[in-house]
């Protein structure tokens, strides 16, 4: 890591912090404007308000002493005073009444809203944009931060009151004793300045340390869950998945408890300071007094008062300190959302298509970066329209990358892929999106929704066709287990739901090829498409894919020979380049790649 790195890591400028503050500030004011400029005036009279407390009980104090010297005084005398603290008291109940609901609304409402702001944010980055790993990165710095906004934003309006209470009491101050504002303020500054030391010793420990506790946190999920916990108990793993956490987990404490220590010591220690400094207030106060110089009730009041501006510097710098330490992680949200939206890749809006288009890679070359070795190499392929092209090949060959290629979630290295004539980085992504259906080998499972809404979720935005999805469930193979559900096709997919169910590997997938069949693109690419799925049902999927996609332009991946020979035409991909090309029985005639692979899974079911 860069220096440079390390100390935008560690520390962040004034300016920084404050640009991160109007940013926060910005997001509240976009989910609800009203509620936010009611929340920073509330919070701004719960601030001050006390004083007029202070203010008024210093006043009864002087009227009550009065009235004991008075003979024939009586309670009533005292009614007017009363009444006003009552008055007070009766405001105070009721702005702090509207003070605490529009806080808690006005959260909820952020919590509600600020996932929404959040994956729109992402999805307007761009697929090509989340698959960088920097990026992905920042992604999981930000994820648990942007969900703290409203309290990064309440430390903000924290700090702004405190200034405002501050500069009122200091005003006050200057009339009795000016002294006492330096004294009390350079009080509070040594604690503080040990505390934010140790704040900034506490973030690098948990920064350095983010990895141990992701690979930790990772190992505790393993033993907590359903999915993982059957085979860990057989091959008896407890106890070392148990160290693993254990080990990592108790040194981790012991590290975060002496740093802990240190910082209590030292912030207490040198928190006598501001209780010195309020003596010496106290002492100057109460030396007035013995000379009569002020009443008992002004007593109360300059000794509340000289409290009060000790407490909110000390509040003050520890806020600001808190805000200084929450800039830094909220800093990754500040940058992620700063980041600009993505450009489409180009100005040409293709139309919606009614047959397969032609798809054409040119002299294709893909590294990774930071990487010399090229994944695909030189690559030339025509696949012309509503042709079925079956591509094969080892692990490593290539064959997902050019797919994501095609996807336009990659860019290439060199050359181009072109759709019908166009260069695929002239074509707006959404319009070509408009046209493709995609199912990648990590294909999606939603066990929150319904098998209905995990169908239609292949094309959610026609109007619903039940024959549609009916149709697409009989070609996926899917209809008959989904009819033995108890709740057919509006079944939640997940146990850890009332009434929900939990599908087999090879159900999930034949529910995503399903929605796939829903969608019914003009450019249709299945990457391995039936890895879970049983011999049967693979035959009869593959049979009905080059019935259904009639007309489309169909590219087929898959580590299954027996199963893509009745493609128009069958790759073999191998290092990047296409070494083989043809029909199956051409390709059995060669004896080439293909041939000798087909050969082998053949053995193997006899």
């Amino acid at each position: 890591m860069s220096s440079k790195k390390k100390d935008t890591l560690n520390k962040l400028s004034a300016k920084d912090t404050w640009a991160i503050a109007k940013w926060s500030l910005k997001i509240l004011f976009q989910i609800d404007k009203t509620k936010t400029i009611l929340y920073i005036i509330f919070s701004v009279i719960n601030r001050l308000e006390s004083l007029i407390e202070v203010f008024l009980v210093a006043k009864a104090f002087d009227i009550l002493i009065k009235l004991i010297d008075t003979p024939g005084a009586k309670l009533t005398d005292m009614l007017p005073i009363l009444l006003m603290l009552l008055g007070y008291n009766v405001l105070q109940s009721i702005f702090g009444f509207f003070n605490r609901y529009t806080d808690v609304v006005l959260s909820k409402e952020v919590d509600v809203q600020i996932e929404k702001i959040y994956y729109e944010k992402l999805h307007s980055l761009g697929i090509k944009t989340l698959e960088d790993p920097e990026v992905n990165n920042r992604i999981t710095r930000a994820q648990g931060q942007i969900r703290n906004i409203f309290g990064y934003v309440d430390r903000v309006v924290i700090i702004g009151t405190a200034m405002i209470s501050i500069v009122v009491n200091s005003i006050i101050i200057l009339k009795f004793s000016p002294i006492l504002i330096p004294i009390v303020a350079l009080a509070a500054l040594p604690s503080r300045l040990i505390d934010k030391k140790y704040r900034s010793i506490m973030w690098k420990f948990r920064y350095n340390n983010t990895e141990g506790n992701r690979s930790t946190n990772w190992t505790v999920s393993d033993l907590e869950s359903t999915v993982t916990l059957p085979e860990i108990i057989i091959n008896k793993a407890i106890k070392f998945l148990d160290k693993k956490y254990m080990e990592f987990s108790q040194w981790y404490a012991k590290e975060i408890i002496d740093i802990r220590k240190k910082w209590i010591l030292g912030v207490h220690g040198l928190g006598i300071l501001q209780d010195l400094s309020i003596y010496i207030g106290y002492l100057i106060i109460f030396g007035n007094a013995i000379q009569k110089k002020i009443t008992l009730g002004d007593v109360y009041f300059q000794t509340r008062i000289i409290q009060k501006l000790s407490g909110d510097i000390n509040q003050l710098i520890t806020v600001t300190n808190d805000l200084f330490e929450y800039s830094l992680q909220m800093n990754e949200s500040f940058l992620l959302f700063n980041m600009p939206a993505e450009n489409t890749t180009g100005a040409i809006k293709l139309q919606k298509m009614e047959s397969g288009p032609e798809i054409e890679f040119r002299d294709l070359i893909f590294s990774y970066p930071n990487s010399d070795r090229k994944i695909i190499n030189k690559l030339n392929i025509t696949i012309k329209p509503g042709e079925k092209v079956a591509i094969v090949g080892v692990n490593g060959a290539g064959k997902t990358t050019l797919m994501k290629l095609l996807s336009n979630i990659y860019e290439p290295t060199g050359g181009e892929i072109l759709i019908n004539g166009y260069p695929l980085k002239d074509i707006e992504n959404s319009t070509w999106y408009d046209n493709l259906g995609v199912l990648f080998q990590e294909y999606n499972t939603h066990p929150q929704l319904t098998v209905k809404e995990n169908i239609i979720m292949g094309n959610p935005n026609i109007k619903f066709d039940s024959k549609r999805m009916l149709e697409a469930a009989q070609n996926a193979d899917a209809f008959e287990f989904i009819q033995e559900f108890p709740d057919k096709f509006d079944q939640v997919l997940s146990q850890k739901f009332e009434k929900g169910i939990r599908p087999s590997t090879g159900q999930w997938q034949k529910i995503a090829i399903a929605r796939f069949f829903y969608r019914n693109a003009p450019a249709v690419i299945f990457d391995e498409p039936t890895a879970a799925i049983d011999a049967v049902s693979e035959y009869n999927i593959f049979n009905k894919i080059y019935r259904f996609f009639k007309n489309k332009t169909v590219i087929i991946i898959s580590h299954r020979f027996s199963t893509v020979r009745n493609a128009d035409r069958i790759l073999v991909l191998d290092k990047g380049k296409i070494i083989e090309d043809g029909t199956h029985d051409e390709l059995m005639k060669i004896k080439g790649k293909y041939a000798n692979s087909f050969n082998l899974q053949a053995e193997g079911y006899k």
